[in-house]
């Protein structure tokens, strides 16, 4: 339910759990040093057009993880951290997996990292049916060896 008196400012419940608008926050406090505990309204009542993530692992090696720093001296109104990060470069990301990036008032990206968990759920699922594959042929090349190495082993003791 919104709050519908402020539409400027809606806020969002779901129980007892208020969602606030992040990017609002991102917008006003981008401070590594603040930590925000935040709910996602993910009520099956609340969605539409749900269709289930396929080929995941496909979209995730497409994604190359880097190390960097921020040019926190070129932009010091974004109070960046000095130290070094680690992430992805938005640009990149966005051919991929658009639905994790933003894009700001300024026209800068952003990306949401929490939206890569049920990616990241269905790729590990993925190499998991992959893994079953591969045991499941494993399994069957070995017994096909013993039963190929049983008879040569009987003719050995046969001759000797």
């Amino acid at each position: 339910m919104s709050d519908t008196k402020n539409c400027q400012n809606p806020e969002y419940y779901f129980g007892d759990i208020k969602e606030y608008n992040l990017e609002k926050i991102e917008a006003e406090v981008l401070n590594e040093s603040i930590y925000l505990d935040v709910f996602a309204g993910s009520d099956l009542r609340f969605k539409k057009n749900i269709t289930p993530i396929s080929d995941a692992m496909n979209l995730i090696s497409g994604l190359e993880g880097v190390t960097y720093n921020y040019r926190a001296d070129d932009f010091p109104k974004h109070n960046f951290s000095s130290e070094k990060q680690i992430g992805f470069i938005a640009q990149e990301v966005e051919k991929i997996v658009p639905e994790v990036v933003r894009t700001d008032a300024q026209g800068y990206l952003g990306i949401d990292y929490s939206k890569f968990a049920p990616l990241l759920v269905e790729g590990i699922k993925e190499l998991e049916k992959r893994l079953s594959a591969v045991e499941r042929e494993n399994k069957l090349l070995r017994e096909r060896l013993n039963a190929v190495q049983k008879p040569s082993r009987k003719n050995k003791e046969v001759t000797a």
